[in-house]
C-alpha cells in the first residue's frame, strides 16, 4: 500500500494491521505505542503519512498479534486519535 487518501505510506498488506487516523501533533504516536505496550502488543512496523503539518494524518502499523476490539476502542479514546481499524489478513 503506497497511498491512503492524500497520505503517502509504504505498507506490506500482510498479517495484523492497525489503521489509525489522527491529528499530526506531538505525542499521538507515543500514546498509541504506550497503550499497545501495556497490552503486550508488539509493533513490527509503523508508517506515518500526513497531508499537511499539524493537520490530519494516518498511522499504519503491523503488529505481531490480533488486536482485540476492546483495545481498538481504548485506542479510539486517546487524545488526537479520530479512528482505529484493526485489519487481519
Amino acid at each position: 500500500i503506497v497511498k491512503v487518501d492524500d497520505n503517502l505510506v509504504d505498507v506490506k498488506p500482510d498479517g495484523h494491521l492497525l489503521f489509525i487516523k489522527h491529528r499530526d501533533q506531538p505525542g499521538a504516536i507515543g500514546r498509541v505505542g504506550t497503550l499497545l505496550a501495556i497490552e503486550n502488543i508488539n509493533i513490527a512496523t509503523m508508517q506515518v503519512g500526513r497531508s499537511t503539518v499539524g493537520g490530519n494524518a494516518i498511522m499504519m502499523l503491523s503488529v505481531d498479534n490480533h488486536v482485540e476490539k476492546a483495545n481498538v476502542e481504548r485506542l479510539k479514546e486517546l487524545e488526537d486519535i479520530f479512528d482505529v481499524i484493526a485489519i487481519n489478513l
